[in-house]
């Protein structure tokens, strides 16, 4: 009997211990994504840097970060966004605020939603240049 109790409390053990590798992995997967975020973020920003820059994005975890990254960017240059709005994800087409004031669009969001949004901001009169943030592979 005591023999097949500790059978079931080391297997307990192993699986206890497999799944916190599964989530220590996840962890560091997490940060070596952000810290991928945060160095295209500042490569975008350095290739089309604004003085009037608009953020926008989609509410997602990547959306939002990639915005969220490019925002320290323009931050840590010393300028400050006209503005940095969210939308709902597959609903982009909104009324942005003083689109119209902006020189450079970026935006974090699907592909199928930067061309609702390009579309949206034409319409309201933007006539910056427009940046799709999407993380590469």
């Amino acid at each position: 009997m005591m023999m097949k109790l500790t059978r079931y409390g080391l297997a307990f053990a192993m699986a206890a211990m497999i799944a916190g590798q599964s989530v220590a992995d996840e962890q560091v997967d997490f940060q070596i994504k952000w810290r991928k975020m945060a160095a295209y973020a500042q490569a975008v920003y350095a290739q089309y840097p604004a003085q009037k820059p608009y953020i926008l994005h989609n509410k997602t975890p990547d959306g939002q970060g990639l915005a969220d990254e490019v925002y320290a960017a323009i931050r840590k240059s010393g300028k400050d966004a006209v503005a940095y709005e969210g939308f709902t994800q597959g609903d982009p087409a909104g009324d942005y605020r003083f689109i119209e004031t902006a020189d450079v669009l970026f935006c974090g969001c699907t592909s199928s939603e930067a061309k609702a949004v390009k579309d949206a901001a034409v319409k309201q009169g933007f006539t910056g240049q427009f940046v799709h943030l999407s993380l590469p592979k």
